[in-house]
Parts: C-alpha cells; sequence; structure tokens
C-alpha cells in the first residue's frame, strides 16, 4: 500500500515539469536548459552507484528526504542560479533509495508473492 501511494504521489508531478517550471520564468535559452537536464540525468545515474555506501551511514529514509527538499528548495529560490544548484543537489541524491529500497523488498518479499504483469 505505502510503495502504491508513493509512486501515485512521485506521479502527480514529474520532476522535469517541475524543474522546467522552475527554469521557465528564469529566461534560459532552451540549449541551457537542455544542458541543465542533461547534468540531472547523469548525476542521478551517479547517485545509484553512491547509494549503498551512503545509506549503509545515515539510513534509507534520510537518502530520500533530502532530495525532495531539493525540489522543493529550487521553488524558491531567488536567483537562477541557486535555483540550478537545488536541482543538480536533488538530482545527485534523487535514485539513492532505489537499491537500497529495491534489496529491503527482495529480502522481505517471498518469490511467490511477487505479482508480474
Amino acid at each position: 500500500m505505502a510503495r502504491g501511494v508513493r509512486g501515485f504521489a512521485d506521479g502527480t508531478v514529474s520532476v522535469a515539469l517541475a524543474s522546467y517550471l522552475t527554469v521557465l520564468g528564469s529566461g534560459l535559452s532552451v540549449a541551457v536548459t537542455g544542458a541543465l537536464f542533461l547534468w540531472m540525468g547523469l548525476l542521478s545515474a551517479l547517485s545509484a552507484f553512491l547509494s549503498v555506501s551512503i545509506a549503509r551511514h545515515i539510513g534509507l529514509v534520510f537518502t530520500h528526504m533530502p532530495a525532495q527538499a531539493f525540489l522543493i528548495a529550487a521553488a524558491l529560490m531567488p536567483s537562477v542560479g541557486w535555483a540550478i544548484a537545488c536541482l543538480l543537489a536533488r538530482s545527485l541524491l534523487s535514485a539513492m533509495y532505489v537499491p537500497a529500497w529495491n534489496s529491503y523488498v527482495m529480502t522481505v518479499v517471498k518469490p511467490q508473492e511477487v505479482a508480474v504483469n
């Protein structure tokens, strides 16, 4: 149930839409916005590799909450530079909970309980 609610909440406003709306009012060019999305994607991929060591030290929950805080903070920043910094920081933390969450689910859910789509 909790996973379904979390998935619904994540899907209502995509990060790409929130990021686009954040930089829309700043007057950034399409090229700069594209470069921003490129770096956000690369940092998000990097976060998956860093997740195991960081989650071991600070726990599963604390890898997810700062990422969401950076997303909210990006919309509240007074300048586009700070908003971009928040979006990049969010991307660096965004996928950290995924490997830890998947390994946790694999230990709790029995193979016969897994639904196949």
